[in-house]
């Protein structure tokens, strides 16, 4: 033990107790060597914690990866504008049948306007 946490590692940081780290490469260089690139050591624990984020399917991948939550909201925000799309394309159509509408009738309405004009014009002769 040379003084380094867990904790620390987690937030970051790695701290090694000097006075140990000395005292241990004085005793036995071959510990220092074993804690560091040792099987169990820190940057073989190091480098399988690195794999299982980056390595395909890994934590990486789960948060923002094909199964991952961004993934499954992006899908369902692709699902709610495709459905808006359709719903804003469905009410474009019924107002363009209404004003279509309303285009009929003002043009039945100024025929009749025209007919009327024309008799009031006949009566007044």
């Amino acid at each position: 033990d040379i003084g380094t946490g867990y904790e620390n590692m987690m937030k970051g940081h790695l701290e090694v107790d000097e006075e140990k780290l000395k005292q241990i490469v004085e005793e036995d260089l071959n510990k220092v060597w074993e804690f560091f690139g040792g099987a169990n050591g820190f940057a073989t624990q190091l480098d399988d914690y690195l794999w299982e984020l980056v390595k395909f399917n890994g934590r990486i991948d789960q948060v923002a990866g094909i199964s991952g939550r961004i993934e499954r909201e992006q899908r369902f925000l692709a699902t709610q504008i495709a459905s808006w799309i359709e719903r804003l394309s469905k009410r474009e159509q019924e107002l363009w049948r209404k004003f279509s509408a309303m285009e009929e009738v003002i043009s039945r309405l100024q025929a009749q306007g025209s007919w009327i004009s024309q008799a009031l014009q006949g009566n007044n002769k």
